[in-house]
């Protein structure tokens, strides 16, 4: 068993993902803001980490900068996640990698 952060602003997109990785086992906290991320992410202690590029109060890009800057989280594999093809961008960041929307089931169960 794996515990998952997720930081999505969309309900539905969060309940989905929730939803796989609890069916899968997993201990999951779902956070709708960047905000809530940096509150939680040293608490939670996740094993991993989906983030959506464009949250409505942060960015992607400055939740892993947070994250890979400090000496507690900087080793969590972080995964972006967005439309569009952000691949490069993602390991610019020091991502571990990108999921593409709209999710392939097969796409995010390999990364765990």
């Amino acid at each position: 068993m794996k515990k998952i952060l997720i930081v999505e602003d969309d309900k539905s997109n969060l309940d989905v993902l929730t939803l796989i990785f609890e069916n899968e086992s997993h201990l999951v906290k779902g956070l709708s803001s960047g905000k809530d991320f940096l509150k939680n992410v040293l608490r939670f202690k996740p094993d991993i980490i989906f983030a959506d590029i464009m949250l409505g109060d942060y960015n992607g890009m400055q939740l892993c900068n947070s994250l890979k800057s400090n000496s507690q989280t900087k080793s969590i594999p972080y995964y972006f996640m967005s439309v569009g093809k952000f691949e490069e961008v993602s390991k610019s960041f020091g991502a571990a990698g990108y999921i593409s929307k709209p999710y392939e089931l097969s796409d995010i169960l390999a990364v765990i």
